[in-house]
C-alpha cells in the first residue's frame, strides 16, 4: 500500500501549480527518444522470432 502512497504523492507534486515541476523536470532532462521512436523501439522487442526466421 505504501508505494501506490508515494506514486499518489509524486503525481500530485508533479501535476500541481499548472504541472509546473513537471515542465521543469522536462526541460532540464528531455526522453531521450521521441514518442513514435519508443513506440517503434517496443514494437520491434515484442517481435517473435524463430530460428528459422532469423
Amino acid at each position: 500500500m505504501e508505494p501506490a502512497l508515494y506514486l499518489a504523492g509524486a503525481v500530485v507534486d508533479l501535476l500541481g501549480d499548472g504541472a509546473r515541476e513537471t515542465h521543469r523536470v522536462l526541460r532540464a532532462s528531455p526522453p531521450p527518444l521521441s514518442i513514435p521512436q519508443y513506440l517503434a523501439l517496443r514494437r520491434g522487442m515484442n517481435r517473435h522470432e524463430t530460428q528459422e526466421e532469423a
